[in-house]
């Protein structure tokens, strides 16, 4: 029978997604704010979120990113 409550998943079982500011990801990667700016205005670079005005980076795109752009040194 249903009640008509609704029943959600329980919090341990959601992943987490921490997210970074511009200005964060501008110290963990030295790529300039101005540059990820320009990234987005052009559609390229480290994906993102935008929630208004603000900007997010999700922490595991900024990482993929980056091991993506490595550069492996020839043997």
């Amino acid at each position: 029978m249903h009640n008509g409550t609704t029943r959600t998943q329980p919090a341990a079982d959601i992943e987490q997604t921490y997210w970074l500011t511009e200005k964060e990801v501008a110290a963990i990667t030295r790529i300039s704010l101005s540059t990820l700016r320009a990234h987005r205005f052009i559609g390229r670079g480290i994906p993102y979120s935008k929630l208004g005005r603000a900007v997010r980076y999700s922490a595991a795109e900024v990482q993929n990113y980056m091991v993506a752009h490595q550069i492996k040194p020839r043997k």
